[in-house]
Order: structure tokens, then sequence, then C-alpha cells
């Protein structure tokens, strides 16, 4: 290998390494996924156990709270899920593309860190990222 293939190789090396660390924001979401984002996140609710006001919760979490809130007389502690619309997401994330439905999981109902998940999957952060843009889409043309 020449000298100057050597360099040149090495600059492609350094632009590649930079562009590997590069930042991506996998908690974006764009504006006219907001309505499906908020449905996704009620799945996600019903899926760990629904809200702990309805008494769905599982036994061992129904009396805990974390730290002293501070709240007003009678204020809910939680949001209610919407059990109904639930099924009906989770039905439409069921007919996802496997690793869709996977990214979904991962950023909705079990948030964990991107990189491992990214990994498992066989992505880059930004694939990653988009997989959960490109799911909600989905999810959006199939009027879900």
């Amino acid at each position: 290998m020449s000298a100057y293939a050597a360099t040149e190789f090495a600059a492609m090396t350094e632009i590649t390494r930079r562009e590997s660390r590069a930042y991506v924001d996998v908690n974006s979401v764009p504006e006219h996924q907001w309505d499906i984002d908020r449905r996704l996140k009620n799945w996600a609710r019903a899926c760990r156990g629904g809200d702990k006001q309805s008494g769905k919760a599982a036994p061992m979490f129904m009396l805990y709270r974390s730290g002293d809130a501070k709240r007003a007389y009678g204020e809910e502690t939680s949001v209610p899920v919407d059990r109904s619309d639930a099924v009906q997401v989770g039905k439409g994330v069921s007919f996802l593309p496997e690793k869709h439905r996977k990214a979904l999981d991962w950023f909705y109902v079990h948030p964990r860190n991107p990189m491992g998940k990214a990994r498992e999957l066989g992505l880059t952060l930004q694939a990653l990222s988009d997989h959960v843009v490109d799911a909600r889409d989905m999810l959006i043309n199939r009027g879900v």
C-alpha cells in the first residue's frame, strides 16, 4: 500500500468513526406522530400493569408509592389506562415486521439503553431510531 493510499484510508476511517459517534435523539417524536405516540404510551401502561387507581396493577405493587408525592387531596396519581384502545393498538403492533415491533416494545414498554437494543437487533443507533419512527408511520397508515 502506498503512502498516499494509507493516508487516504486513515482519513476515511476517521470520518467513519466521527459519523458513528454523531448524536442521535431517539426520544424525538415528529409532530404528525403525536397522537399515535400518546396511544402507544397508553398501550405501554396497559402492558406494564395499567393504572393503580383501577386496581388492575400487580398485587405486589398495589400500595407502592414512589417517594412523598405532594398532591391535592383526591387528585389521581397516575393517568388512567384506556384498555379498549390499548387492545386495538396492541393488535396493530402485533402485525408489524419483527424488528419494528421489537423497536416499539423497547421504546415504550421496556425502555433501556438504546445501544444495547441496537446491538441486539443488529442495527445502528440511527437505524433503531428510524425503525421506531417508521413503525409509528406504519400504524398511522394502517389506520390503527
